[in-house]
Order: C-alpha cells, then sequence, then structure tokens
C-alpha cells in the first residue's frame, strides 16, 4: 500500500451480488456492496442495541476479484481488508454524488458466523525447487509440514 493509502478492516454482510467485468487490458474486476453495523448489548434492557449503519463498496482485481465471484452470496458475513477510497462522480441527471470503497487485498467469512473448507492450490515445483527438496520432493513425504497444525487427537508433544 502507498503512503497516503488509508488502511483499512471491515466486518460486513454482503447485500448486493457479486458483478464482475474486464477493463481494457483484460483485468477482472469485482464489486459488490456490504453493510457494517456495530451491534452492543445494553445490559440495563438485556437486549442487543444495532448501532450506526455504513454501505461500502467493495472492489477486488484479478485472481480476488475471480474468487470473490465464486464464493460471495448476499447475507455472507465478511473480513475486508484494503484501502479506502472515496469516490466521487455525477449521475446521469448531472447530481454529485460520493461513494466510500474498500480496495480489497483479501476477503474472508466473518468465522464466528460461517465455517469453510479451504480449496488449496496444488502448487507446481519447479525443478530448483525439487533440487532444493530432495528426493522425497513435495508430496511424497509422510510428516506434515512444520507449519501444519496438529491433527485432532493428534500428540503435539513430538521431537523436533
Amino acid at each position: 500500500m502507498s503512503i497516503t493509502a488509508t488502511p483499512i478492516t471491515v466486518v460486513g454482510r454482503v447485500i448486493t451480488d457479486v458483478t464482475t467485468r474486464l477493463t481494457q487490458t483484460g483485468d477482472k474486476v469485482a464489486n459488490f456492496r456490504i453493510a457494517c453495523q456495530e451491534r452492543h448489548f445494553d445490559r440495563t434492557t438485556e437486549t442487543w442495541v444495532d448501532g450506526d449503519r455504513m454501505y461500502l463498496t467493495v472492489v477486488c482485481w484479478r485472481a480476488l476479484a475471480e474468487h470473490a465471484a465464486d464464493s460471495l452470496r448476499k447475507g455472507d458475513q465478511i473480513v475486508a481488508n484494503g484501502r479506502l477510497k472515496l469516490r466521487e462522480y455525477t449521475t446521469e441527471k448531472g447530481e454529485r454524488r460520493t461513494n466510500l470503497e474498500v480496495e480489497a487485498r483479501a476477503i474472508g467469512p466473518d468465522l464466528a458466523l460461517h465455517t469453510v473448507a479451504v480449496a488449496r492450490p496444488d502448487w507446481t515445483v519447479v525443478p530448483r525447487q525439487q533440487e532444493l527438496l530432495g528426493p522425497q520432493g513435495l508430496r511424497q513425504t509422510s510428516e506434515p509440514p512444520p507449519d501444519d497444525p496438529p491433527a485432532p487427537g493428534e500428540d503435539v508433544t513430538r521431537a523436533a
């Protein structure tokens, strides 16, 4: 992110379908809107109280645009990280408008409300990487990579 960008992380509910298009240079771009709303518990009334609501347009580029279009649906609660932009435009009737946008770098489901199954890419090993990995290669070893979380019930005290 540039030094003048305003970094932001927002949590919100997807309220529109994800629309995609290709730019003149062939880059894929996706847009959708989210509603962000605070809620807090009022101890005096013992009820949840809705706070202010804010609407944002989320803009995604290239692979993120493709993944967002494949994954997100109306009603999904998401976490989006990127930079905040204020876009000004004029309507067909000549009215000046402004729109808050998040140019997203990363988007994910809010795991407080959703569970997900991650589809991990099958990374191709280039010859130099294969040489560094040795004869067993990337997928042939029975040991999980050291940064993988242990499986449920697995002994986590194994020697390194």
